[in-house]
């Protein structure tokens, strides 16, 4: 028993959670406009249900994406991470590649190694017999300091070297990953395109590489001053010490460019910018769900192109509108249009009094209706099921248009069955039973063929009104408004 309840319980919950997915309509951007003429979007959805509408392949950081319907509004504007990036013109992006100030960084790394080999050559830094003994002491290390300057000077020269590569390929690859953004291609081929700028990523570790980098900065700058200190001692010239200085000077300016440069920056955005186009999300518009709680879910879509330097005027906005009609519930329509009865009871029995020869007496007689059919003016109210499609087919009941009271002549009754043509404008046609308000002859006072005194009776007195059953057809339009449901 307990095996069945388990087995019971999970089938209903398989049910409900099946039961409970939304209705997802997509059109593809790829090619858009065989994809809306081939698209099942405005298909029916099931009262109750609820519906999504999304764009796959569309390219959002070119697009703004509006989704307007009865109870929402939905707008993807461009990333503002990404605004500054894409609004790059095409000068720009190849300025930005030339890698100018890492460029002139290693050049003035790399001119103070020659000056500085150039002093510890010199006799001030060298030890000699001629010299005394604390001014040899001061010559060699002196002449030490600048060695271990030229040594941490050709370290830091190449590991310059490396960074500054790190950063052209990185302002590469970030302005390959920027045309790509605004190629107004499908996901896929965008993914593609990017595997192949993101190749070229370098693979080393570029902060590793660039936090050794800084390091050695600070160990070359401690180096020269500890070398400009040790040059008094050692009696250098004047010209020497100056130009001590000023390679000081200069390795502290390559160090600024460096940091001008921005790496960490710049590897941040290539990062920011590889997840973001292999983010299939940033390709694809989805509107939030709607529940189908009416007759349509309308939607309302507008993709205008997003402004940047790289895109041509003649990307039009374009606006599309489409709706989802209900399947599944019942709905009450009304209609108004003319009715046609038929058959003998929807006839007015109409008599006349014959005079009998040489008596004061009159016979009772039965007067022909030619008419075979009964018109008239319905008001009739509709139920049906929504299907989703042009045509639906429910019972319907009405009444005769025009009539003030039960007690009217013009009163009469309708029942049976409508096939209502058409979803918002309906023509409906309705056939059933009717029942007429007609003239009877009144019985059993009255009957047909009678002789009746002349004087006793009165033509206007021998019929009454009373309801008789009858066939009806009728055609009648039902003229609908654009109701939002909030």
């Amino acid at each position: 028993m307990l095996i069945r309840l388990i087995l019971l319980t999970t089938c209903l919950a398989i049910a409900t959670c099946s039961l409970a997915q939304p209705a997802r309509r997509t059109l593809d951007w790829k090619d858009f406009t065989k994809s809306v003429s081939e698209t099942i979007i405005a298909q029916p959805v099931r009262s109750g249900e609820f519906t999504i509408f999304e764009i796959q392949n569309i390219n959002k950081f070119l697009y703004k994406v509006e989704m307007q319907g009865k109870v929402f509004e939905l707008q993807t504007p461009i990333p503002t991470e990404l605004q500054t990036l894409f609004r790059l013109n095409p000068t720009e992006l190849a300025n930005t590649a030339n890698n100018k100030k890492a460029e002139e960084a290693v050049g003035k790394i790399s001119e103070q190694v020659p000056v500085m080999n150039k002093i510890a050559e010199s006799p001030e830094a060298k030890a000699s017999g001629a010299k005394s003994p604390e001014q040899n002491e001061a010559a060699e290390e002196f002449k030490k300091s600048l060695d271990m300057v030229v040594t941490k000077c050709l370290k830091y020269l190449d590991k310059s070297i490396l960074v500054a590569g790190y950063i052209f390929d990185l302002r590469k690859v970030r302005n390959e990953f920027i045309s790509v953004a605004q190629m107004d291609l499908p996901f896929s081929e965008i993914q593609a395109k990017t595997e192949v700028a993101a190749a070229k990523i370098p693979a080393a570790d570029v902060k590793t590489q660039y936090f050794e980098l800084k390091k050695l900065y600070h160990e070359v700058e401690a180096l020269y001053r500890d070398a400009s200190a040790k040059a008094d001692d050692a009696n250098a010239t004047p010209k020497q010490k100056k130009q001590i200085e000023v390679a000081l000077g200069e390795i502290e300016e390559a160090d600024e460019l460096i940091d001008e440069e921005g790496l960490l920056g710049l590897l941040d955005e290539v990062s920011f910018l590889n997840d973001e186009l292999r983010n299939k999300k940033n390709f694809l518009a989805v509107a939030p769900p709607v529940q189908m709680d009416g007759d349509f879910v309308a939607y309302q879509i507008t993709i205008t192109p997003t402004y940047t330097k790289t895109i041509g005027a003649h990307k039009n906005p374009i606006n599309f509108k489409f709706d989802i009609p209900a399947k599944g519930g019942w709905k009450a329509d009304f209609s108004v249009g003319p009715v046609v009865s038929f058959g003998s009871n929807a006839k007015d029995e109409t008599y006349f009094l014959r005079d009998v020869p040489g008596q004061d007496s009159v016979t009772l007689e039965k007067q022909d209706n030619n008419n075979t059919i009964s018109p008239g003016i319905g008001a009739m109210m509709h139920f049906y099921p929504r299907t989703g499609k042009d045509w639906a087919l429910g019972p319907m009941c009405g009444v005769g248009a025009g009539f003030q009271s039960v007690s009217d002549v013009n009163f009469s009754l309708f029942l049976g069955a409508s096939l209502i043509l058409g979803k918002r404008q309906k023509i409906i046609v309705s056939a059933g039973a009717s029942w007429l308000r007609v003239e009877r002859l009144k019985s059993p006072e009255f009957k047909d063929g009678s002789k009746y005194a002349a004087s006793k009776i009165i033509i206007g007195d021998v019929t009454e009104k009373a309801f008789k059953p009858s066939g009806f057809f009728s055609i009648s339009y039902n003229l609908t408004n654009r109701v939002d449901i909030n």
